[in-house]
């Protein structure tokens, strides 16, 4: 099969929220949602096996889970999606075919595969967010001892804690521990073994704060 042209579309809808307030001018602009991403793809089926290619892709096509798709004109970034929309498939003739699909992403952005790393100033974790989208990190580091709790704040003063200032270890040496700041989850693991264990927030759930959590102060207590 050869995909003769990718359409990502411009942009997603974007919708805008609003509030109207007695005694002013005006509204007063609250926040934007946006909705899903479609993608169109037209492709080309040229061979011997004509049928046989088009049962495959019929057969992708009918996938029920959401998929990553990655493009071969950006290799650098991946989309989250199902097969959805509309599609056409038409006989050129007895050596080939053509067709399209469309791919429906409700989570309208493209996800880049690069790493980066976050430099160190003091006691934060500054990156900079060189995406269009807020961006939650994860933050990965390995205990040089053991630490009874450790905190993520960020700059709004919301914070998630793990563990307790007089309770027993949680982190012990050399554990690589890992924080998924969009799922508010921390992730210990030792040697062979790991174990999963759910931040605990101690003023409000950062997962409700939308803002590009671009630097994070990190507390540790041993």
């Amino acid at each position: 099969m050869i995909i003769n042209d990718v359409d990502l579309g411009f942009a997603p809808n974007i919708n805008s929220k609003a509030k109207k307030y007695a005694l002013m001018n005006g509204e007063r602009f609250q926040r934007r949602t946006f909705g899903k991403r479609v993608i169109k793809v037209k492709f080309t089926i040229i061979g011997d096996r004509i049928e046989q290619t088009k049962i495959a892709i019929q057969k992708v096509l009918f996938a029920q889970e959401e998929s990553l798709f990655e493009f071969a004109h950006n290799t650098d970034i991946y989309f989250k999606g199902v097969i959805a929309g509309g599609s056409d498939y038409s006989i050129i003739n007895w050596k080939a075919s053509e067709g399209s699909f469309e791919i429906h992403c409700y989570d309208p952005f493209a996800y880049s595969k690069k790493e980066k790393v976050a430099n160190r100033v003091s006691n934060k974790l500054v990156f900079e967010n060189e995406g269009t989208a807020p961006v939650y990190p994860i933050y990965k580091f390995t205990a040089e001892k053991p630490y009874k709790m450790i905190s993520f704040a960020h700059p709004s003063r919301k914070i998630v804690q793990y563990g307790y200032e007089n309770g027993a270890a949680v982190i012990n040496t050399n554990d690589l521990v890992v924080f998924d700041s969009a799922e508010n989850s921390l992730q210990s693991t030792v040697s062979a073994s790991t174990s999963t264990q759910q931040a605990k927030c101690s003023l409000s759930n950062l997962e409700l704060q939308k803002s590009p959590l671009l630097a994070m102060k990190i507390r540790f207590q041993s």
